[in-house]
């Protein structure tokens, strides 16, 4: 069912394709700081850093003195409709964009890391170990070396991220945590295709 409503997802995508307002910080799409109770931030969430501009995209992650940039790409190209999708719509997907990337950021002097999610399954025991090694890169960040976590468009796989810090690091309820990923743009438009991180989130945290 699920496989049958994303066929249909993809053939009308034009006419959904403002569904979803984006918020927009130049040059970074979603960007967004997860703000913890004394005010201060350790962890920054978003978009794809250097798809839209390279090298500002990067440069705003070095002013900000990120040091390590978590990417959660290079797994949505899978073998089934949603990864064919994705190897034409999501240019960061692709080994040569993340390979670009990771190159940049080291030539700014921060580390990068990717933690590859298929946000179209269900979440595999390896993608459970990526997800725990992402939030322990997290937990460990302080204001003074903040970390940059982002997928393609800073909504899904980035949100289930943020929203685990919530409750498990910030001590938010899994309430409170949905309702913020819900509020940053992930709607029901991108629950038909990313509705197995839902499962995986609602089991972590019961």
């Amino acid at each position: 069912m699920r496989n049958f409503i994303l066929l249909l997802m993809i053939l009308f995508s034009p006419m959904l394709a403002h569904a979803e307002p984006e918020v927009t910080i130049e040059p970074i799409p979603n960007f967004r700081a997860i703000t913890a109770a004394d005010g201060k931030v350790s962890v920054y969430r978003g978009a794809n850093p250097i798809e839209l501009n390279q090298e500002e995209g990067i440069a705003k992650l070095s002013f900000l003195g990120i040091a390590v940039d978590i990417d959660l790409q290079g797994g949505d190209l899978s073998h089934d409709l949603a990864g064919l999708w994705d190897s034409f719509s999501e240019k960061g997907e692709q080994p040569a964009m993340i390979a670009k990337e990771k190159e940049m950021s080291e030539k700014n002097g921060f580390r990068f890391v990717n933690l590859p999610l298929n946000s179209h399954a269900p979440i595999t025991a390896k993608e459970d170990e990526l997800i725990h090694a992402a939030l322990e890169l997290m937990k460990a960040a302080t204001p003074e070396h903040p970390v940059y976590i982002h997928c393609e468009h800073g909504v899904d796989r980035t949100g289930l991220l943020a929203a685990l810090y919530r409750v498990k690091v910030q001590g938010w309820t899994p309430e409170d945590a949905k309702k913020e990923w819900d509020a940053y743009g992930h709607n029901f438009v991108s629950r038909i295709f990313t509705g197995y991180l839902d499962d995986y989130f609602n089991e972590q945290v019961k």
